[in-house]
């Protein structure tokens, strides 16, 4: 067991960003080489990860070393304990391919390592010290089964509240959700953008006092880029409202200087109001992400091509 006096006495966050995209089969589990977890606490936690991977794209890996492998241990000095633990999780994210959040704990020396590998929208710096101090305070009461359990519950709701796709308004099925939020994921990687959509049934309690059906788009606009800018999109986002009916599409200002451009912004608009017309909701979001994909592809490339 990790004496109490050192376990986690350092923990560092470091973020990077993939370059290229994973696969579809990129890593979400429990690897527990340093036998922190009971079977059954693994497995639970195994299952729930997989869920989160089905319902918002995004994986969480969780990997326990016994000590540094012995292939690392060269490289490690005590009074650069952060940065080479910082590498090591690093190193590591990108090599098992992982969208989303990467957690390393090792026994000897003792320290935990998370990585976020995802858009900061997903899983924002706040989540991750959250993380950070869940782990800790669970660990060192040595309840381990509990703090696993409690960080993977608590990754799935953060990657649900912050999912690309939110459809409280109901037109979407579960299974277009799933293609659609797994090709949103794998768009961020390659070009760096988000693609964000909420439905809603009808105009919030809070914002009703604002709407006037004569100046209704005037009221949609705003509320799309309040919405932009709540929730930190880095591109594209779309609004749609069950009652009263109305689409709206909202570029930010960064994206719309070359990423997406007016033009396109006018052919994704397009695009959705001709399906969601004909109510064809589900193709209407697919047929949306591979829109915006081909005009990232065509207007930025790959991160890292140029």
């Amino acid at each position: 067991m990790i004496p109490r006096t050192r376990i986690l006495s350092l923990v560092a966050v470091a973020a990077c960003c993939l370059a290229g995209a994973g696969p579809a089969n990129a890593a979400f589990e429990v690897k527990d080489e340093g036998k922190f977890f009971s079977a059954d606490a693994a497995g639970k936690a195994n299952q729930r990860i997989k869920e989160i991977k089905e319902q918002t794209g995004n994986d969480l890996l969780i990997e326990t070393f016994a000590e540094i492998p012995a292939d690392r241990k060269k490289d490690y000095k005590p009074e650069r304990k952060d940065e080479f633990f910082a590498r090591w999780a690093r190193e590591n994210a990108r090599q098992r391919k992982v969208a989303g959040v990467y957690v390393l704990v090792c026994r000897d020396p003792a320290h935990l390592q998370i990585d976020r590998v995802t858009a900061g929208r997903a899983f924002p710096p706040a989540d991750r010290g959250k993380l950070r101090d869940l782990l800790i305070a669970r660990f060192k009461e040595k309840k381990f089964d509990e703090g696993l359990a409690e960080a993977v519950s608590f990754v799935a709701g953060r990657f649900k509240d912050n999912s690309d796709v939110c459809d409280d308004g109901g037109f979407f099925s579960a299974d277009t959700m799933r293609k659609a939020l797994a090709g949103i994921a794998e768009m961020r990687q390659r070009y760096g953008k988000d693609l964000v959509v909420e439905t809603f049934k009808e105009i919030p309690a809070e914002r009703k006092k604002d709407y006037k059906a004569d100046d209704r788009n005037r009221f949609f606009e705003a509320w799309a880029k309040d919405r932009l800018k709540a929730l930190s999109v880095d591109g594209i986002y779309v609004l749609v409202c069950r009652e009263p009916p109305h689409l709206q599409v909202i570029v930010g200002d960064e994206a719309r200087k070359k990423a997406f451009t007016a033009e396109d912004r006018k052919q994704l608009a397009e695009l959705l109001l001709k399906l969601f017309r004909v109510r064809k909701y589900d193709e209407g979001l697919l047929e949306a992400v591979k829109l915006v994909e081909a005009r990232l592809k065509a207007n930025v490339g790959e991160k890292g091509s140029e």
